[in-house]
Order: C-alpha cells, then structure tokens, then sequence
C-alpha cells in the first residue's frame, strides 16, 4: 500500500516507520519539522489525574473520562507504541527495578516534581529518591535554568523528601558569549572533531566542566545539569566518571524548558531510521485539497515551492496536530475547523481539547460513530478529549495512536 502521513512530530514519524515496518510505502508531508524539538524528551503516558492527583499506573486509564482518546486507543496500543519508541530510538534506559509499569518523580525545570513514565539514560539520576542529596548545576550564560529556584523548590517538594543546593559556573558555551541558548551548549561538549580525548571528552568545554563539578561537589550528592550536554555525543558518561572520582553520587541531566536538545536527539534518531527506510519526506510541504469516491480517499494535492502536485494514495494517516500547527483553526466568531479534510469537530467544555473523535482503528467519525473515510487515520494531537499539558500524556497517545493505526492499515 501507499501511505502518506502528514506530520513530523512525534506521532506521524512514528507512524510512518511503523508503517514502513509493515511493508508499506511511505511519505511523509509536512509543513515543517514538528514540535520534537518543543517537547523535554521525557516519555508522558499518563501522569496526573483530572482531581489533580498524581498517577501511579500510567497504563490505568479507569479515571479519565469517556472522551478521552486513551479508551479508544486501548492499553494495549499505548503499550506496543511506548516500548517501540524505547526500543527504535535508543536513548531510553531500562525500566527501575520493581517499577516495570510505575510512573517516577521528576525535577521540572523550575524545581516542581511531576511523574514520568520513562526518561533518557542521560536523565537516569534525576529520578528523585527519598533522601536524596542534588547539587543543581546552573550557568550564568544559560539564562533558562535559574540553579537556586530549583534547589529551593525541590527541598520543599510536597511528594519526596530532599535535600538541595546550588552552584552557578562562569563557562561560556562560545568565547565572549555572555547569553547562550542549549544548542551553543550541546555543540560545545560535541565539537567538530570525532576524536575522543584521553579525558573521555570530545571538547576542552566538556573537560572545563567536569572540572568545575569535581571541585564543586560534596560526598553523596548527585549532580544535576540543564538537559544540554551534547546532541551528538553524550557527555555525560565522563562527567558521572569525574563527579564519582570526586565522590559524588551520581550525575544526571534535567529537563529544560524549550527549544529542548533533549527531544531533538529523538527527532534527529527518528529522521535518520526514516531515511534508512527509504521513506520520502516532503518538507515545507502542505496537503490543501483531497478527493476520492466510495468513502475512500485516492488522492492529495499537495503544494510544495510554489507547485501543486498530486499524490495517489491508498492510505492517510492525519498526523498534522492541532491548534499549535495550524490544522485546527478557530475563526472570529469562536468557530473551529479542521483545515484538511473538514472533518467534524468535537468542541469540549475546555477548547483547548477540541478535536476530532475516532473510532479504535483511528478512524474519523461522524455524529453517529460511523467512519468518515475507511482509508483515513488518525494520530496523535489532532484526537479530540485530550488535555496533554494538564494531564502529561502526550508521547502515550502519540505513540499508542500510531500503533493503532498502523495496526488497522489495510484491513478496512
């Protein structure tokens, strides 16, 4: 079958490798490069509850409400889609020992904890314990990581039990920069060059500071840095080397607020395997009109650098997101609209959650729960019920959506 999925977040590139595995031929359409790069690179199935507790079992979806997309998705695709992300991209580490299916607490970026399902191995200390001692790491060029709010904040959490304190070190990612963003950060641990240094280093940045961290930190603690040490490489395994010489406990990178170099090392994993797999990504390229007969979708036109060209299709899996994207729009007079294929829109008490309502093959709807189009799937943000920010669920219906509906390619 050809299939052309339209997106490059998180969801649609999933899909499309997940389609390829299948034997299909893909191509990808999107308008740019996807929110990957917005997102902290921690894996969200399902953290917080709607009464605002935390979730233990991120797979329990017994307390969201009926709309939401979780229950048409089903535990199972969430499951299957989380554990292929784990597996294919190769940043994430095993699983705690007694915890196969148990959300853990996190530092945020302004020192709040918050449940996660899964993080890079690059963040593995950062799962907070009960007394636990951090070190939190600032850079007075990083102005997106204020080092003693953190600390503060984290040794009065509500949910674990910590100690914290704060450095700031002068080490300036590019000579005489004295306002840096994570990227200048990354490609100074990273460098131009492929040699390793004796140090374990591929930089003199990166042994500056696994210098200063040595001289900075005290017996027991872990160390905890802004999520920038190398897009790459992963500096972090000779900082842990420097900072346990030094008698530190541990040494971990945090998440930070957006652009983030943690969800563009998934974006650049995920580009990659799909250039291995021959799948054809049209960039800077939007679908504006489709047609088909019988219920099915044959064709998209397609406008890419001024041109309109048409692609034949057997399948579509809609993976284009929702406000954030353009995809859904909402006029002057409060009316919403899906851009693409007009499809009709569930609008919630909460706007914000407004979308499109699917059946369990992903499928569009219409009021009475019939399919739309029997070739068109859908995955990802564009799922009306959802509250993503709110309830930190985002990677699990990304991913669970795109295995559902790669599952049902063909069988319609």
């Amino acid at each position: 079958m050809k299939v052309v999925v339209i997106g490059a977040g998180l969801a649609a590139m999933a899909s499309a490798l997940m389609a390829a595995e299948a034997g299909h031929r893909v191509t990808i359409v999107t308008k740019g490069i996807g929110g990957l790069g917005l997102s902290t690179g921690v894996l969200d199935v399902y953290s917080w509850a709607p009464d605002g507790s935390p979730v233990s079992d991120p797979f329990d979806f017994s307390s969201l409400p009926p709309e939401h997309p979780y229950h048409a998705i089903g535990a199972d695709a969430v499951r299957d889609g989380v554990a292929w992300l784990e597996e294919h991209v190769g940043l994430f580490g095993a699983r705690p020992v007694g915890a196969p299916e148990r959300n853990m607490w996190i530092p945020t970026p302004a020192g709040a904890v918050r449940p996660a399902y899964a993080v890079q191995r690059s963040m593995a200390d950062s799962v907070l314990r009960d007394g636990g001692q951090y070190l939190v790491v600032g850079f007075r060029q990083f102005k997106d990581f204020p080092a003693q709010l953190i600390a503060d904040n984290l040794a009065r959490s509500p949910h674990v039990r910590v100690t914290a304190r704060a450095v700031t070190l002068d080490l300036a990612a590019r000579s005489g920069e004295a306002d840096s963003n994570a990227t200048a950060f990354a490609r100074a641990f990273d460098g131009r060059s492929r040699e390793v240094r004796e140090s374990g280093f591929y930089t003199e940045f990166g042994e500056q500071v696994a210098s200063a961290l040595a001289a900075a930190v005290r017996p027991g603690e872990v160390v905890l840095l802004p999520a920038f040490c190398g897009l790459k490489h992963d500096a972090t395994a000779p900082l842990r080397a420097a900072i346990a010489d030094a008698g530190g406990a541990g040494l971990a990178e945090m998440m930070i607020p957006p652009p983030s170099v943690a969800g563009r090392r998934i974006y650049d994993a995920l580009l990659a395997q799909c250039r291995e797999a021959r799948i054809d990504v049209h960039m800077n390229a939007t679908v504006t009109a489709s047609s088909g007969e019988n219920g099915r979708i044959t064709r998209l036109l397609v406008s890419r650098a001024g041109r309109e060209t048409p692609l034949e299709v057997d399948a579509v899996i809609d993976a284009a997101g929702r406000f954030e994207s353009g995809n859904i729009m909402r006029n002057s007079r409060k009316e919403f609209r899906e851009t693409i294929f007009g499809l009709p829109l569930a609008v919630g008490e909460n706007p914000w959650t407004t979308g499109v309502v699917v059946d369990s093959a992903m499928h569009p709807t219409n009021e009475l729960g019939s399919p739309i189009y029997a070739n068109l799937h859908l995955a990802g943000d564009v799922i009306a019920g959802s509250a993503p920010w709110a309830e930190k669920s985002g990677e699990g219906i990304a991913l669970g959506s795109a295995r559902a509906a790669t599952n049902a390619l063909g069988k319609d």
